[in-house]
């Protein structure tokens, strides 16, 4: 009966890759074995591998998975099931920060979100994606509307695992509209005659003459 001494695993080097691959050491030395197992459930096999010399054999081609009753049978005679476990290499670990302390910003307002963790980003609005997959980590927007939710996809090129964050949720207060009158009906007046304006649709205002303030908020 064969004796399974599985002598290492190596998990994908990426993740949705295939090259992880189970070593098993002390078998016969150039023998063809009959390996089956099931993948994450799904039976495999029996496929032939044969063994090189110092009697090991190569597991190979395997994405990341649990590999459940892994039988090596010779000449009719079947080992004890084993069972190995392959991981995809660990994603990273996406953040994102919005240039705006609080959240809260006027319409038409722009703001900066950056994402971290990784070295290539993807930004969106809700499902649908405002800035391409590319090493910028940060997006600029002055046309949120109010409960828009950004989140960032944060890609590591070299593992290819990547990882969306939680979501940024911005409040976008609408703009007062403004109003002014006067009170001189024509707008024409003697030099030195009061003149009152009068402003309407906030609750503070403030008065200028040109770029000049006259009249603190």
């Amino acid at each position: 009966i064969p004796s399974i001494d599985v002598v290492s695993t190596n998990d994908p080097t990426t993740c949705g890759g295939t090259d992880g691959e189970i070593e098993f050491n002390q078998l016969e030395s150039n023998t063809i074995y009959s390996v089956s197992y099931s993948d994450d459930g799904t039976p495999v096999g029996p496929v032939d591998i044969t063994t090189i010399n110092g009697g090991v054999l190569f597991l190979v081609g395997l994405d990341a998975g649990v590999y459940t009753d892994i039988t090596l049978s010779l000449l009719g005679c079947d080992s004890t099931p084993i069972d190995v476990t392959l991981s995809d290499p660990t994603p990273p670990t996406a953040g994102l920060s919005s240039s705006d302390a609080d959240n809260t910003i006027c319409a038409g307002e722009s703001v900066t979100f950056t994402g971290t963790g990784g070295d290539q980003y993807e930004f969106l609005i809700g499902a649908s994606v405002v800035q391409a997959l590319s090493t910028d980590a940060t997006y600029d927007t002055a046309g949120l509307t109010n409960g828009q939710i950004v989140t960032v996809r944060v890609v590591n090129t070299t593992t290819g695992c990547d990882v969306t964050s939680g979501g940024i949720v911005t409040t976008v207060n609408a703009l007062p509209t403004a109003g002014l009158s006067s009170s001189d009906a024509d707008n024409t007046i003697c030099s030195g005659e009061s003149v009152t304006f009068t402003g309407s649709g906030g609750d503070q205002y403030e008065f200028l003459i040109g770029a000049s303030v006259v009249q603190a908020l």
